[in-house]
C-alpha cells in the first residue's frame, strides 16, 4: 500500500541524521532514513512519535484505531504511526481541524508533543521494523470519534509567520553558532535551515519553502559574520566588567527604597536581572 501511494511529496526533505535536512526526488529520497511525510500546506498523513518500548501496538491498549503503518526502531522499540487521509487536508478551517485531532491523539497516545512532523522515520526503509496495520485510508470524521477533540488556540497566519520565524531562529542562532566555530559555514547553513524548517512546521498554515530557506540562509550568514567566538569573548569580558558596577547601583537605589521595577526603568534593564543582584 505505502509504495502505491502517490501522496507522498515529490521532492522530499530527506536525511540520514537530524538537524541535516536534504532535498532529493522521492525515488532517492527512499534511501534514506527519514523523509519528509507531507508537503508544505497540505496533510495526506498524520505521523506520530512514540518514545517507548512497545510503541508499534500500543494504540490497541488506549482504544485507538489502529494507524496505517507503523515504522518501529529495532533497537529500542520506539516507533513512528502513521495515518492515512483519504482526502488530503488544506484551507485554515480543514487544517485547524486536523491539528486539533492531531493533539487529542498526541495526548492519547502520550506522544512526543516536540515532535515537528517535518520528517519521519522512512516507512520505505528496510532499517525500521515496518508493519501495515490497516489499508483503508481515515477520514477525519472517523478519527475524532475515538478522542476528545482539544480545541487549539489560533495560531499565526500571514505577516505574522514570518517575523515569528525570524525572531525565533535568530535567537535560537545565538546560542547555537557556539558548536559550529571549528566547522564550516555549510553545516551551519544547513542547520539553520533545518532549525527553520521545524519551527515554519509548527505554524497552522506552513509558509512555502523557498521563503523559509530564504530567512534561514539570511540568518545564517549573518550570524557567521557577526557572531564570532572573537567577539563572543569580548562581549563576555564587557559584561563581566560591567556586573560589579551594575551591581554597585543596584544596591544604593535600593537603600533609598526605589521598587525593583523602578530600578530597572531608572538603569534601563530588565526586572529579572535586577532581581540577580538584590
Amino acid at each position: 500500500m505505502l509504495l502505491c501511494n502517490a501522496n507522498w511529496p515529490k521532492k522530499p526533505y530527506c536525511s540520514n541524521k537530524i538537524g541535516f535536512i536534504r532535498i532529493r526526488i522521492f525515488n532517492k529520497a527512499l534511501d534514506y532514513l527519514y523523509i519528509q511525510p507531507n508537503p508544505i500546506g497540505l496533510i495526506f498523513r498524520l505521523v506520530f512519535d512514540v518514545d517507548r518500548q512497545g510503541a508499534s501496538i500500543d494504540w490497541a491498549d488506549r482504544n485507538l484505531p489502529a494507524p496505517n503503518w507503523s515504522a518501529c526502531n529495532p533497537k529500542n522499540g520506539h516507533a513512528h504511526l502513521g495515518y492515512e487521509l483519504e482526502v488530503p487536508v488544506s484551507g485554515i478551517k480543514s487544517i485547524k481541524f486536523a491539528k486539533d485531532i492531531e493533539n487529542s491523539y498526541i495526548a492519547a497516545l502520550d506522544a512526543d508533543p516536540g515532535y515537528s512532523g517535518i520528517l519521519c522515520q522512512n516507512p520505505f526503509h528496510k532499517n525500521w521494523r515496518i508493519m501495515e496495520w490497516r489499508k483503508e485510508p481515515y477520514s477525519l470524521n472517523e478519527l475524532s470519534e475515538y478522542v476528545r477533540i482539544k480545541n487549539s488556540k489560533p495560531k499565526e497566519i500571514g505577516i505574522g509567520r514570518n517575523v515569528t520565524l525570524f525572531n525565533t531562529v535568530r535567537k535560537w542562532s545565538y546560542r547555537e553558532i557556539k558548536q559550529y566555530w571549528k566547522r564550516d559555514f555549510h553545516e551551519w547553513q544547513s542547520r539553520v535551515i533545518s532549525e527553520a524548517l521545524e519551527v515554519n512546521q509548527k505554524f497552522e498554515i506552513p509558509l512555502p519553502f523557498m521563503e523559509v530557506k530564504s530567512t534561514a540562509r539570511s540568518i545564517a550568514r549573518w550570524s557567521w559574520k557577526r557572531i564570532t567566538e572573537e567577539d563572543f569573548s569580548k562581549i563576555q569580558s564587557a559584561r563581566r566588567a560591567i556586573k560589579p558596577k551594575v551591581k554597585q547601583e543596584i544596591t544604593k537605589l535600593r537603600e533609598q527604597g526605589m521598587s525593583i521595577r523602578e530600578i530597572a526603568l531608572s538603569l534601563s534593564i530588565s526586572p529579572i536581572s535586577v532581581n540577580r543582584y538584590v
